[in-house]
Parts: structure tokens; sequence; C-alpha cells
């Protein structure tokens, strides 16, 4: 087991510093044959029915994690490398391409990447974010990550008229390290309206996003023909969301606000405007959009 562990970690370029932690974690999972047992054990349960409790699966897995002494954090992403072996049998019945599965578990390594800079831990602090990778309802496309949900809002603009009940696209953005290229985005739209259509039966061109990103407030400092700016302009933002805290800046400053702005990087223009808005007391938020892809 642990070899595998080793070469997906090699496969999925995970940061060289960050191998000497998940396999130190796991020869802990390995050391009680009773932590192994169980570990397995969690395994099967999802191999036996991929939309079992997920929930349960987690919380099992931060209980056993505490008894053999690492970090949930760190435990979270050695069960999800192990479950990725058995997601990939689920997309071969689903006879969806192999090349999905990896572009999809690139984001282990995203989620592993962003918490080692923001908790300085190697894992993934996320929850239950990864629960729709693992029932093959959410799909990464590049530069963009995509699923299908009910859009649980109201929209009538431009002859587009959603309810509730109405079916888009949900976009998220993970933190590649990349740049927001408009091509690869566009470019993300695209295959993902072609691979819906053809693996599940859905015909759209209608993409919501929910992101800090959208904030209506980030275009007065942000170059028109920035990478950014050129995906908030894609948007008609119709919903905003204004937060009483600053602890989504971490998505901008890839570490956590405690109070103290002098230490947050000002690398970028965002980064800086965003330090000024803190100075000021200024509520800052996040922006609903949505996007027809023509």
């Amino acid at each position: 087991m642990k070899n595998y562990l080793i070469d997906f970690l090699k496969k999925f370029e995970f940061p060289l510093d960050s191998h000497k932690a998940f396999t130190d974690a796991f020869d802990k999972i390995a050391s009680k044959e009773e932590y192994l047992s169980r570990f397995k054990s969690l395994l099967k349960i999802y191999a036996d029915d991929m939309d079992c409790d997920y929930v349960k699966l987690v919380d099992d897995g931060d209980l056993l994690a505490s008894e053999c002494g690492v970090h949930p954090y760190t435990f979270k992403i050695i069960l999800h490398i192990f479950m990725a072996e058995i997601l990939r049998g689920y997309y071969k019945r689903k006879n969806i391409p192999e090349s999905y599965w990896y572009d999809s578990m690139l984001d282990l390594r995203y989620q592993a990447e962003t918490c080692k800079l923001v908790k300085d831990i190697w894992g993934a602090f996320c929850g239950y974010w990864f629960i729709y990778f693992f029932q093959l309802k959410r799909f990464s496309f590049g530069r963009l990550q995509i699923e299908i949900i009910d859009f649980n809002r109201e929209y009538d603009k431009n002859g587009l008229v959603l309810s509730k009940d109405s079916k888009v696209f949900n976009v998220h953005i993970p933190r590649t390290g990349g740049k927001l290229d408009k091509n690869e985005v566009d470019r993300a739209y695209e295959d993902a309206m072609e691979f819906y259509k053809k693996y599940f039966n859905f015909n759209s061109n209608v993409f919501f996003c929910h992101t800090w990103l959208l904030f209506p407030d980030n275009l007065s400092v942000l170059k028109p023909d920035s990478n950014m700016a050129k995906f908030i302009n894609d948007y008609d933002v119709f919903e905003v969301e204004l937060k009483d805290d600053y602890q989504e800046l971490y998505r901008l400053f890839d570490m956590e606000y405690t109070g103290d702005v002098s230490v947050l990087p000002t690398n970028t223009s965002l980064q800086r405007a965003y330090i000024e808005w803190i100075k000021q007391g200024k509520k800052i938020g996040i922006g609903c959009g949505i996007h027809i892809h023509h």
C-alpha cells in the first residue's frame, strides 16, 4: 500500500517535501493491524457504494486519524489518494476516459498545497469538499472545475429566465498556481459543455459562479486587460454578499488573516488594495454571476 501512495505522489507531482509528511503519516496508520484494518474498512465502504454516507466516512476517518496520531488534514489526503484508485474503477464502469480522472484528481495536490500555505500542514482543511469528485458529479476541465447544480435562485435578464429548479453549470476556480488565462477558461467552458452532453445528457451553455473573484469592487483596482478582469467581465454579477469578517482572504493572500495587515503579502495590486480596504474597515464580499457561453 505504501508503494501505491509513493507512486501517486510522484505521478501527480506533489511537492517533494510533502512526500515524507504523507509517507510518515501512513506509517502511523500501518503501525497497528487494528488501525490498518479500519483504514481498509473505510475504503471498502466507498468501494461497495460510491454514494455511501460520505460525511460519516470522513468523520470516521478523522476519528481514526486522532487515534493514529495523524493530523486529520493529512489523513484526509491519504484517505482520498487511496479512494482515487477505487474512483478510477467507477470511471471505467461509466466509460469516462481516464484523462478526466487524472485531471480531477489533481485537486488533491491543489488542496494539499493550499493547506500547507495557509495552515502549514500537508493535508486538506476543506471538510467535505471532495465529495462531488468522488461521486462523479464534479470534474476538472483544465483551468476550471465544473458540476451541475440546481440554481436555487431567480434570474430573468436578456431573455434568460432561471428558477430555483433550473439546472446550471457551477464553476469553481482551483488554486493551481497558474494564471487564469482567458483562452484556457473558454476552453474549459467548451470542454465541459461537450463532456456533460456526451456522458450525462445535459445540454446547456449557462454557467453560474459564486466567488470572491466576482466581488465587483475588484474591478476598481484591476487592469482592464488582466486575466481576472476578463473573467469578471464575462459574468453578469447579479448578487453580492457582503462579509462581516475577512476570513476568506486566505484565498487571495495564501495565508490566514489574523488581524495584522503588516504581515500580509503585497505582491499584487489586488493584495495591496485589499490591505487598504481592511485598514479602512471596508467590507469585502462574494459575487454571484451568470455567464452564457457562445
